[in-house]
């Protein structure tokens, strides 16, 4: 180990420098399909969270260790690896607010971290408890709630054509008053 790696952390970067070379690949594949920037950004956190459900024993290490171990190297490299991943997202938010989907006066940085913190957040917690870990419904449920707020759906309109219709038991009741008609003339 030591003749290509000066020390362990030497390792842990190029780890964590080779798994986040592929997920950025995999990330920048998924933003550049083409769709409206909701679909783009739901399908990159349907891809996010797939990748941390599958991938947590890794990521977890690279976060711990990115985020609280005292060598500098080791937190630059982790900082920079999610860096790239941020800003594609990022991006994609961008896009949505350009396209009016989203308010323009949320800073992209909130939004992002709300995605990637929610995620994190549910994973340790369903870990910590031993609760299942699919992570897909609550990817769903984060982007409803930034797309489409947190206040139940609009209620369709009525209908006037159907409202204005007569009711069953008011046809019922003209039908009845024909057949009766109909049964005194013979």
């Amino acid at each position: 180990m030591f003749l290509h790696f000066s020390n362990k952390a030497g390792l842990l970067i190029a780890v964590m420098n080779a798994y986040y070379a592929a997920l950025s690949h995999d990330v920048e594949a998924v933003a550049a399909r083409p769709g409206a920037p909701a679909e783009r950004l739901r399908r990159l956190v349907d891809h996010w969270v797939a990748r941390l459900d599958r991938d947590w024993p890794l990521t977890s290490v690279f976060a711990q260790q990115g985020r609280f171990h005292a060598n500098d190297e080791i937190a630059a490299a982790f900082l920079d690896n999610n860096r790239r991943i941020t800003r594609i997202v990022g991006g994609v938010i961008e896009d949505l607010k350009a396209a009016g989907a989203i308010r323009d006066d949320i800073p992209t940085r909130l939004l992002r971290d709300a995605i990637f913190g929610t995620a994190e957040h549910v994973q340790i917690g369903r870990i910590e408890t031993g609760r299942p870990r699919a992570l897909k419904p609550v990817g769903g449920q984060l982007l409803d709630l930034l797309l489409n707020g947190a206040t139940p759906p609009a209620a369709p309109a009525a209908d006037t054509s159907v409202r204005d219709a007569p009711s069953l038991a008011a046809l019922e009741a003209k039908l009845d008053a024909v057949l009766e008609q109909v049964q005194s003339a013979n």
